[in-house]
Formats: structure tokens, sequence, C-alpha cells
């Protein structure tokens, strides 16, 4: 089982208080990913995806596919990958939220709700 050791930081995002991890852990060499759904996700050396649940157990939530910087879950399919303008995304196929994977700091990004319609990105205001 991994530990959590610290967690620090704090911002304000949307006018809600938040929390960015810094976790160190004891065991697995996990990395922070990123906020997806407003929750810390963490990914593992072998590309799999957890997030903590209420308990404070890490809860496995999707496969990294490192070569697309997108998640990815099989049966049902939950997110698709989208290309705009030359920039890849990926968005959740029943709640159209988007991310964008940041290369300079190694994480991914909400940038907005996808429209399939339009193949438009309302991207959120800052």
């Amino acid at each position: 089982m991994n530990t959590m050791i610290q967690m620090s930081r704090q911002t304000m995002k949307n006018g809600f208080k938040t929390t960015i991890p810094e976790f160190t852990f004891t065991d697995t060499p996990f990395r922070y990913l990123g906020l997806i759904k407003n929750i810390p996700h963490f990914v593992n050396p072998k590309n799999e995806v957890y997030y903590t649940n209420v308990g404070g157990n890490f809860e496995y939530t999707a496969d990294w596919l490192e070569e697309h910087k997108m998640l990815w879950t099989d049966n049902p399919i939950s997110y698709r990958l989208i290309t705009l303008n030359g920039v890849n995304y990926f968005y959740d196929l029943d709640y159209h939220d988007t991310y964008r994977y940041n290369y300079n700091k190694n994480q991914v990004k909400y940038v907005g709700e996808y429209c399939p319609e339009s193949n438009f990105i309302y991207e959120q205001i800052k």
C-alpha cells in the first residue's frame, strides 16, 4: 500500500480554494498528473492512473496513453482524442469536459467543454 506523506500549496481556482498536491510516496513513485474532474489524479510507472477516494486509498480510474498524452478506458470507452488547429486534446464522451497535456509542466490541464456538433471547445473563463 502506498502512503502519502505530505500535501501542500493552495490556490484559488474559479473562486474555490484548491489544494495542489505535492506528494511523496514510500513505495511506488507516483507522479501528479493533474486535476481531472476537479480531483487530483496520479500516474504510476505502469501508466495506470489513480485518484484518492474518500477513505484515502488509491482507486484505479484509467490507463495513461503516453504516446497520445491522454486517459484511456476500455469497455466502456470514456475518453476520445481530438485534434483542433494542430493541438491534441482529449474529452469525456459523456460530459464533454476537455483536457490538454501541458508539456512544460508535465501535467493535464482542463481547457473547457467540447461541442461535437460544432467541433469547438468552449474555453473556461479566467
